[in-house]
């Protein structure tokens, strides 16, 4: 009996991704699939809701697949990927100012952490 070829090489590349190989260069060495084939599968993918491309770092992430729910999650991790260096660093001034205050030094709460004062009218 005849296979698809292409559902094969698609198939081939899905389980690279689950098998921790994000991003193209990692797919293509552990399939052998041509880049421009790969490309145009994954693209594909990416288009479906099954996978989604980093902005960051170009890997390339299985979503969850079904009813429609690529397309939200897609939304919400792209939102949370562009947050989390903002998150990361909020987080790190938080520690900076925490540490001082602990050693027993005198420091200026950050004007961003005030609450600004009502408008009076």
């Amino acid at each position: 009996m005849k296979t698809i070829r292409v559902l094969e090489r698609a198939i081939a590349a899905i389980r690279a991704i689950d098998d921790g190989n994000k991003t193209l260069r990692d797919i293509h060495l552990a399939t052998g699939i041509d880049k421009a084939t790969l490309l145009r599968i994954l693209q594909t993918f990416q288009n479906e809701g099954v996978l989604r491309r980093s902005m960051f770092d170009n890997s390339y992430q299985r979503l969850p697949f079904g009813s429609g729910a690529g397309v939200y999650t897609e939304k919400l991790m792209a939102y949370a990927e562009i947050a989390t260096p903002f998150l990361q660093a909020l987080q790190n001034l938080r520690s900076i100012y925490l540490n001082k205050r602990k050693a027993g030094n005198r420091v200026r709460q950050p004007r961003a952490w005030s609450i600004p004062p009502r408008a009076t009218k």
